[in-house]
Order: structure tokens, then C-alpha cells, then sequence
């Protein structure tokens, strides 16, 4: 006989209970195992203003062109992991099917490390390895430091991009300056920049090497740069003499800002460098341009200059000072296929287009506006007439007499290109302070970026991986005693004695129902 539905079996409340609990728990590990093999970028979010563990569409350009597999090994003992690092590696893994992750407990595996350094690393470093070399990134290496003075409540640069090393022993030497709140720090994360240069370091055919001139009183070439050049994979060292060879192995020469005049002998090695498919960089100052010997050769090669400032009248084109100029980078985008990046070029002087004596091509690659002018370097020289040279750029350019001087458009970054089978390149930069830290953070790395692109042109490596660094620390909250102690009780107080309240009340309707 057919059951009547009043008469059907009814489920126990404490069984449907339990049988909704069961449902929930497999639904959560269900979705548990779903949201696991999701790729990181919809299980990982950096929350942080800065983006630490975010990579740019550099890495993400770069990965997607690997066709190398490499191993990345996490070194750290279980439960001291960085959250930081371990999201930035969780990207790599998930953009490239060549990229392994593997964390590795030195605890667990100790002789691990002494494969590949006889160095102690600290928890959170990172071993990159290829079929070719591999290389060892400290987790300190992936720490920059921003030294700053402080007065009038502005902080000043003092020191920038400074290793842990230096920033320790700086620290240590000046502790008494930092607890009485002259100098403050600021820490900046370059682990996606390390770890990005080092895949490239153990996969790359090309590891250029370029040399630094000394013996003609060079300016000290900026230190910051030595890291992004390392991070860039090229060796740079000193050389002390070109009067015979250049080494066999300079992929480019660099001549930063000399005060005395190469010899007709270093002219000549130059010269001979050139001519087989070298590569050389020049920066002068306008203060120290008595260099006859050197600028002669720059001349055989289709570029002269003058002993004059250049200073703008476009207030659009000069950040604050007429001879802090922010010039047209047009030219070096074009030739180079760049992006838009700005460039604060200070007290520079002319670099003007010449006949050369050798088969050649000339590109400016940064030059001022229609408006620009040329004053004199010295308060001395202010009656001087203009050089033959400012007269011959007049005749290329659509110039007008204004107060005795000339007026019209000038070039401050130029590129000679030779021609025949072993082209070698000359680029002339008519400021040193172009490599200014302080100049070029001013301009969000855009001084760098072009110095560095150009000089890895030069030395065939037809791709950058400058990446900017990222700030570590976050503004303080400065709360005073009233804020402390009001939001003490809201919290401590208020808000508890509420949430109880409410079920107090809740527990009694329901007792008395």
C-alpha cells in the first residue's frame, strides 16, 4: 500500500546536520584542489602599494621569448620563507613552461649550497642554474639602499642605490647620525631585476665586456651604474693604457668626462679601433674641453663641438634652470625603437654634425629645441665672438641674431655609424652629469635607460633588462595620544562589550521564546 505522505520517514535535524556538514567539507576541498592548480595570477594578489612581488611586462616579454629551461632553487629552512619572494618566484614558474621552482631546506639538504658557492647565504637567496653557468643571488643581493640627509624636514640625497654591504659599513660608521634622525634610509627591492638578469646570465651567447679609460683624469664613474650594468650581464673593468692594443675582448670603450688629452699614440689606437668595427662612448664636460688631440679625432669622424653652454628659452624644454635641459629624444626612440622616456641633460655643451674623413652616417639622438642658445662657459668669455664652429651648425639650421647670440636647434647626444662590413659606432654625450644617480632619478630612470639601451646596441645585445626597483619602506602612521587612547577603548572596549551584548540579548529572546 501506498505510503501517505504525512506518513513518510523524516530526516533526524541532528542527521541533516551532519549530512549538510559532510557536503560543505567536500565542496571546500573540492574547491580547495580547484583553486590550487589555478595559475598564480588568480590565486596571488600583492596587496602592498609598491607591488613587491608583481613582475613587469619586461620579465613577462623576456619569459615568453626563453627557449632554455633553468632550475630556480629557493633556499630557505621551513617557516622563515619571504612572502615576497615566494609570490615574485610563483609568477616565474607560471609564465614559462622553461622555468622550475624548486624550494630547497638547507637543513634538510646541506651540502646543497657547496655545489655551487663556498659562500654562506642567508635564508631567501636564490640559485639560478642553466645548461651553461649558473648563478648565485644572496638575499641581500636583492637589496638596494637610498641614503638621505635630513634638515627642515626635507630629506636631501646623499647616497644612492648602495649595496647591503656598503649601507652596513655606512651605517655602522654614522649610527649616531641616524638615532639623532640626520640621515634616514629608504630600502628598495631589486629581486625581479636580479632574478630576471640571472636567467639571462646562465642562458645568454652574449656576455659583453666593456672597458673604462683611466689616466686622463676621468671623472669617477657614477657607482650606481656599475650594479645596473651588472645586472645587465656586461663585465665592466679599467684599463689603464691604450697606447699600444685595446684588450681583445672590449666590446665598447668608455671615455667618461677626461681633464687631460689622450696622446697622439692613444688618438691613433683609437682611431684604428674604430676603423676595424669598435665601438666607443664619450662623455666631456664644457668646463674641460681643452683636449686638442682627442677632439681632433672626434672631428675625423664627422663631429666638433665648442666650449659653450647650451641654455633654452622654451620653458617646457629646461627643468628650473636654462641649462638643466630636458632635450628631444627623438631621435634616439626612432633609432633604437624605444618607448617614450624623459631625459634631464645639465649643463651640456654642443655636438655639432662635421665633414669627417671616413665614409659615415650621423644621427642625432638628442637635441634642444628651435629656440636654444649658446652662452658663454666662463663670465669672461661673454664678449668672445662665436667659434667657427657655432658659425658652421649656423648654416644647418634656421638661426636668428638675438642679444650677439645664436639661436636655434643643437644637438647635446650624437651617433657616427661607419660604414663597411665592420661598422664601429662613436657616440658623444655633451654632459658626464647625464649619469648622475640624482639626475636620473629625477627623470624615473629615463637617463639610464637610454645610456644603457645605446651601449647594448653598440655591443650587439639587442635587448635591456633594466627594471626599476621598488620601494620597501611604507609611510609611517603617526597617531597622537588622543588618536592612541580613542581608538585604544573603541577597540579593546567598544567593539567587544557590543559583539557580547548583541548575543546576550539574542540568547535571552530565544530562551524565553
Amino acid at each position: 500500500m501506498t505510503q501517505k505522505p504525512s506518513e513518510k520517514k523524516k530526516i533526524h535535524p541532528a542527521n541533516a546536520w551532519m549530512i549538510l556538514t559532510v557536503v560543505v567539507m567536500v565542496s571546500i576541498l573540492l574547491l580547495n584542489i580547484i583553486v590550487q592548480a589555478l595559475p598564480a595570477r588568480f590565486t596571488i594578489f600583492d596587496l602592498t602599494a609598491q607591488k613587491i612581488s608583481e613582475v613587469s611586462d619586461v620579465t613577462r616579454d623576456y619569459l615568453s621569448r626563453m627557449n632554455e629551461n633553468v632550475v630556480i632553487y629557493r633556499l630557505c629552512i621551513t617557516g622563515n620563507e619571504d612572502k615576497a619572494v615566494v609570490q615574485l618566484l610563483e609568477h616565474y614558474d607560471e609564465l614559462s613552461e622553461h622555468v622550475l621552482v624548486e624550494a630547497v631546506d638547507p637543513t634538510v639538504h646541506p651540502r646543497f649550497v657547496a655545489g655551487y658557492t663556498d659562500k654562506q647565504l642567508s635564508d631567501n637567496s636564490i640559485i639560478v642554474s642553466g645548461a651553461k653557468r649558473h648563478k648565485v643571488l644572496d638575499f641581500n643581493d636583492l637589496l638596494l639602499y637610498n641614503i638621505y640627509y635630513s634638515a627642515d624636514g626635507e630629506n636631501y640625497a646623499l647616497q644612492s642605490q648602495m649595496t647591503y654591504g656598503d649601507f652596513s659599513t655606512f651605517y655602522e660608521t654614522y649610527a649616531d647620525y641616524f638615532t639623532q634622525g640626520y640621515y634616514s634610509y629608504q630600502t628598495l627591492f631589486v629581486g625581479e631585476d636580479a632574478i630576471t638578469s640571472a636567467i639571462d646570465y646562465v642562458t645568454t651567447d652574449v656576455l659583453p665586456k666593456v672597458y673604462l679609460t683611466t689616466g686622463h683624469g676621468e671623472t669617477p664613474f657614477p657607482e650606481s651604474l656599475y650594479g645596473y650594468l651588472s645586472r645587465d650581464n656586461i663585465d665592466c673593468a679599467e684599463f689603464s693604457s691604450i697606447a699600444s692594443e685595446f684588450p681583445s675582448d672590449a666590446d665598447a670603450i668608455l671615455i667618461y668626462a677626461p681633464t687631460q688629452d689622450f696622446t697622439t699614440d692613444e688618438t691613433a689606437a683609437l682611431r684604428d679601433y674604430l676603423l676595424v668595427g669598435g665601438n666607443v662612448m664619450l662623455f666631456t664636460s664644457y668646463a674641460n674641453l681643452e683636449l686638442p688631440n682627442l677632439l681632433a679625432l672626434m672631428k675625423e669622424f664627422g663631429m666638433e663641438t665648442s666650449d659653450r653652454l647650451v641654455s633654452e628659452t622654451d620653458p617646457d624644454r629646461y627643468y628650473n634652470y636654462k641649462y638643466f635641459l630636458l632635450p628631444d629624444t627623438a631621435g634616439a626612440r626612432e633609432h633604437y625603437s624605444l618607448s617614450s622616456y624623459t631625459m634631464l641633460a645639465p649643463n651640456s655643451h654642443p655636438i655639432f654634425m662635421g665633414q669627417g674623413e671616413h665614409p659615415l652616417t650621423y644621427t642625432s639622438l638628442f637635441s634642444t629645441s628651435d629656440e636654444a642658445e649658446l652662452d658663454a662657459a666662463h663670465p669672461s668669455d661673454e664678449e668672445e665672438e662665436l667659434s667657427l664652429t657655432d658659425e658652421a651648425q649656423a648654416e644647418t639650421s634656421e638661426e636668428t641674431e638675438e642679444d650677439g647670440k645664436k639661436v636655434g636647434r643643437y644637438d647635446i647626444g650624437a651617433l657616427v655609424t661607419l660604414s663597411g662590413e665592420n661598422a664601429g659606432h662613436l657616440c658623444w654625450f655633451g654632459s658626464p652629469e647625464i649619469l648622475s644617480s640624482e639626475y636620473n632619478s629625477s627623470v624615473r630612470g629615463g637617463n639610464y635607460t637610454y645610456f644603457l639601451t645605446i651601449l647594448e646596441d653598440m655591443c650587439e645585445k639587442n635587448y635591456s633588462l633594466t627594471i626599476e626597483s621598488k620601494v620597501m619602506d611604507g609611510d609611517s602612521l603617526i597617531l597622537s595620544s588622543f588618536q592612541i587612547g580613542f581608538w585604544g577603548v573603541v577597540l579593546i572596549a567598544i567593539i567587544p562589550l557590543s559583539v557580547l551584548s548583541v548575543g546576550v540579548v539574542i540568547h535571552l529572546k530565544r530562551k524565553y521564546r
